[in-house]
């Protein structure tokens, strides 16, 4: 009976060849098959050429329409309270209203209220409130070429030795395959990298806003009345590098900073991760295209990308695991999530961006109402005016625009594309 009972339980000689390597091996096969199913963007019903040829026949508000009905199909289930936890973004604006509000309305209203209230003298106002109405009217950005400026901040305008790199590589031509492929040659024109001094920073927030703007001499005017209020130079160099960004748009970097690529290469080829429907209506409500802007977009020379940002921390993959094993996993995360504002943040010291961006006026807008509702004492540079309003006012526009939440953006491991942001 027992060899009985051994002959029945003893496997197949072909079943014994799955040795746990093999079996090892099977179910990594498989986990990357689950990866890249996960990752695969699914096809629109948009895309076929009977959907194209009846969006292309639409008139541009039955678009912006459909744009916007396939935006909020998007988002039927977002929770805006809970994102801003899964961020650590504060729940409510300073002046009220959802973080992360879903209403296009809400946002363009809020913007062009800080258009009438702090640009009403700006050189600038009737191009900022046309860059508020594209978004409005559910239409890709439309601006400039990025303009051949590299803006940083120093008290006596001096900068570091690395810093000085800026201007040794942009002047260095690309190779001709690059240049086809940027559509720009960087080298062609001269760039002009200005590291401003605190008086030349009151200059130049004076000449982009229309008031008069000085450092310890409060105005009655809204930028001069907010200036006023800002006494330390770390809070004016931020409010200076996102007015920079706004007004003049190029670059802005740290003065103590160097290149390790040309700016043109940054992010480029990036992937689009746009959700499919309105990458399928996108180019319909675009009225004016070069020949050449059918191909991908591969960097912000591109007319289609307006604004180049940056991962710095996303807690769901920046683990240093020697310390892992050193700490306990909790007392770790939280230790990390206690030196970074958001629990995914994205970089402020160097920003690229073409000029009047709605995340620079929704920027500054948060910035303004805190100050001005007397938040000031209560928040730290890094909340007030740091890397952790930039990142919400980004991630506001995402979902705003592309309806692209922020929990979507968590372990990106390349360059991504929504929209006009790379």
């Amino acid at each position: 009976m027992l060899r009985l009972l051994q002959s029945l339980l003893r496997f197949p000689r072909h079943l014994r060849l799955l040795t746990p390597a093999k079996l090892l091996l099977g179910f990594i096969l498989f986990a990357l098959y689950i990866a890249v199913q996960s990752t695969h963007h699914p096809h629109s019903v948009l895309e076929s050429q009977e959907e194209q040829s009846r969006l292309s026949a639409l008139r541009p508000e039955e678009l912006s329409a459909q744009y916007e009905d396939a935006r909020l199909r998007l988002l039927e289930s977002f929770d805006p309270i809970r994102a801003a936890s899964l961020v650590k973004s504060p729940a409510q604006l300073p002046s009220g209203g959802n973080t992360f509000d879903i209403s296009v309305a809400t946002y363009c209203n809020r913007l062009r209220s800080f258009v009438d209230s702090h640009f009403s003298t700006s050189p600038i106002r009737d191009q900022l409130l046309a860059s508020i109405e594209t978004v409005a009217q559910r239409r890709p950005p439309r601006s400039q070429d990025l303009p051949k400026n590299v803006y940083s901040t120093s008290p006596d305008g001096s900068a570091t030795e690395a810093f000085e790199l800026w201007s040794k590589l942009l002047p260095i031509p690309l190779g001709p395959n690059l240049v086809r492929l940027l559509h720009d040659d960087p080298g062609a024109d001269p760039w002009s990298v200005v590291v401003a001094s605190d008086d030349d920073v009151d200059r130049l927030m004076s000449e982009w806003t229309g008031e008069v703007v000085a450092r310890g001499h409060p105005e009655p005017e809204p930028w001069g009345r907010l200036w006023g209020l800002l006494s330390f130079g770390v809070l004016r160099a931020d409010i200076f590098r996102y007015t920079a960004m706004l007004c003049s748009g190029s670059i802005y970097a740290d003065s103590d900073t160097a290149p390790i690529a040309h700016p043109y290469l940054w992010g480029i080829d990036a992937q689009s991760i746009l959700p499919p429907d309105l990458a399928a209506i996108m180019p319909h409500l675009d009225t004016y295209h070069p020949p050449y802007v059918r191909r991908p977009p591969p960097s912000i020379t591109h007319p289609d990308i307006s604004l180049v940002v940056a991962v710095e921390w996303d807690s769901t993959i920046a683990y240093d695991w020697w310390r892992l094993f050193m700490w306990t996993p909790l007392r770790w995360r939280r230790a990390r999530d206690d030196v970074y504002a958001r629990r995914l943040e994205l970089v402020q010291y160097l920003l690229m961006a073409k000029p009047y961006h709605p995340v620079f006026l929704d920027l500054l807008a948060t910035i303004s109402e805190n100050l001005e509702l007397g938040h000031m004492q209560d928040l730290g540079a890094i909340e007030l005016t740091g890397p952790g309003p930039f990142t919400d006012a980004v991630l506001r526009y995402l979902l705003v625009q592309y309806g692209v939440t922020p929990e979507s953006l968590r372990d990106l491991r390349g360059p991504v594309r929504i929209g006009d942001v790379m």
